[in-house]
């Protein structure tokens, strides 16, 4: 709040907002800021990511989720984000409170992308920021509303979502790697713009390869199997698409089919927070793989996989047909997993199991450490 515009001076045209993809039906200055309301009911905040695109200079248009057909039921089955909280103040005809941060931290990026339980958990994307970071996330409040935003956020827009209004937007590049519209999304008119002196904000491209911070897709996946006994490090490639199609790379401790199964299912079994996290294509492999070299993750593939014996294919399971990655991949995504373990195979010969691989030719991470241990004594900084 070292600077702020109110009244004739709100121009949201002042930030130079980049034309994101060549198709795209106009510049989207929300693509990385996070969407802020608050629950009617309990006041709870929810933050999410939902793009948001000039309409004029005062005015944005927010897709919370999807079209948003006026008259429709709060369905807080679906969320309780920005598209609950309005669509309920708006069935007691009042406006919605909004605030847009633009240039947060990276970390609330992610958390406000994610499926958090905001219902129950006070400020939720707050306050799993913090404790994932260790230390609170610092708050401010508004200018024109009593909305908490992120003190640190270089830029923030704050005004309403009127009750009723809507407009169209799009189309814009998904992160899915196609383009999309909407012909009814939410309005919102913008009263107050805040920044910190000389503002720095960043936005994100959504190509077949979305520049969204895939390390931290990777550590979320990883926490969410860091109980199973078996798994020793899990990676979400960074060169593939975010949306439901996500790869995901399993190293594991496994001797034994029995132990692979046992693995599939917890994998399949697992919560992962909504369809854009869900991995579709799992991939596991022993431990002694590099899996964050696709080269040698594919060979293990190529070489280690039997198509009729190793890869399993779970059911898909509709349930909320009527959001948008439903509509191409069902509510519950099926999903493939390819066993490219060696060590799990065995073949009966002369009535005993014998492996079906000999030892991987490649330098083991023991010798790789003891080499790189000794890099001084070589003269090598």
């Amino acid at each position: 709040q070292e600077v702020v515009h109110t009244g004739d001076e709100v121009d949201l045209y002042q930030f130079p907002t980049p034309w994101w993809h060549e198709l795209d039906g106009g510049q989207y200055i929300g693509t990385t800021g996070g969407v802020i309301t608050a629950d009617p009911s309990t006041g709870y905040i929810n933050m999410g990511i939902y793009r948001a695109m000039i309409k004029d200079k005062n005015t944005l248009s927010i897709q919370a989720r999807g079209s948003h057909i006026v008259g429709e039921a709060p369905d807080r089955r679906g969320g309780y984000g920005a598209y609950t909280h309005v669509l309920e103040n708006e069935a007691q005809g009042k406006a919605t409170p909004v605030a847009i941060a633009l240039g947060m931290d990276p970390l609330l990026t992610f958390v406000a992308g994610r499926s958090v339980p905001s219902e129950s958990l006070r400020h939720a994307e707050y306050a799993i920021a913090g404790a994932w970071r260790g230390e609170p996330v610092e708050l401010g409040k508004c200018v024109t509303s009593d909305l908490l935003v992120p003190a640190w956020a270089e830029i923030v827009l704050e005004g309403e979502i009127p009750a009723y209004a809507r407009t169209a937007e799009g189309p814009h590049g998904e992160s899915q790697g196609f383009y999309s519209s909407n012909s009814q999304v939410f309005v919102m008119n913008v009263k107050c713009i805040t920044h910190r002196k000389n503002p720095i904000g960043y936005g994100l491209t959504c190509g077949t390869r979305e520049d969204f911070p895939k390390f931290l897709i990777s550590t979320f996946a990883r926490a969410r199997l860091a109980a199973h006994p078996n798994v020793t490090d899990v990676h979400v490639p960074e060169g593939v698409g975010a949306g439901a199609g996500t790869y995901l790379i399993v190293a594991a401790r496994v001797d034994t089919t029995r132990e692979v199964e046992q693995l599939i299912d917890a994998i399949s079994t697992t919560e992962w927070g909504g369809n854009q996290l869900r991995p579709r294509w799992v991939i596991i492999v022993d431990d002694d793989c590099d899996i964050r070299d696709w080269d040698e993750v594919l060979w293990r593939v190529a070489v280690g996989v039997m198509p009729d014996r190793d890869i399993r294919i779970t059911p898909r399971i509709f349930r909320l047909a009527h959001e948008p990655l439903a509509q191409l991949h069902g509510a519950k995504t099926s999903a493939v997993f390819i066993d490219a373990t060696f060590r799990s195979k065995t073949a009966m010969v002369d009535g005993q199991a014998v492996g079906l691989v000999e030892p991987v030719n490649k330098v083991s991470k023991e010798l790789m450490a003891r080499i790189e241990a000794r890099w001084p004594q070589y003269g090598i900084d």
